[in-house]
């Protein structure tokens, strides 16, 4: 029962890391397109308005939405020069340290981050400016 319901949740799991590392592509490319236009734009006519706000959101989006999908394609930085020396078991306990310190920081930069954007919200403080930042 509970391998069938591990092998399930992966799956899910699975499905969701490459719907959004997918996700996390397409947002690259169009940050990309985006700051291109607004370069050429920049020399021809004039800039697009709001490209520095746009790609600014979308790098911390793009960031935070690919963080799953690095994860399970195990594709974080990693220092193993020592820990590959241990048996399977201390190694595997040295991953769940790590991965659960992992979840630790990116909670702690999710709640702060929601923390600021509500209180950017209060403030109608919806484009980037330096008075934003008090």
């Amino acid at each position: 029962m509970l391998a069938m319901t591990i092998k399930i949740i992966d799956k899910i799991s699975s499905l969701l890391n490459t719907i959004t590392g997918k996700l996390a592509t397409i947002l690259l490319f169009a940050m990309m397109l985006l700051t291109s236009l607004d370069v050429v734009g920049r020399l021809l006519i004039r800039p697009i308005h709001g490209t520095h706000e746009l790609t600014y959101l979308g790098l911390a989006v793009m960031v935070f939405i690919s963080l799953g999908f690095t994860q399970g394609a195990k594709g974080h930085i990693s220092v193993d020069v020592i820990v590959n020396r241990f048996p399977q078991r201390v190694q595997a306990i040295f991953d769940t340290i790590s991965y659960l310190s992992a979840l630790v920081i990116v909670s702690l930069m999710a709640w702060q981050t929601y923390e600021f954007a509500l209180r950017k919200m209060k403030k109608e403080c919806f484009y980037y400016h330096f008075n934003c930042f008090e």
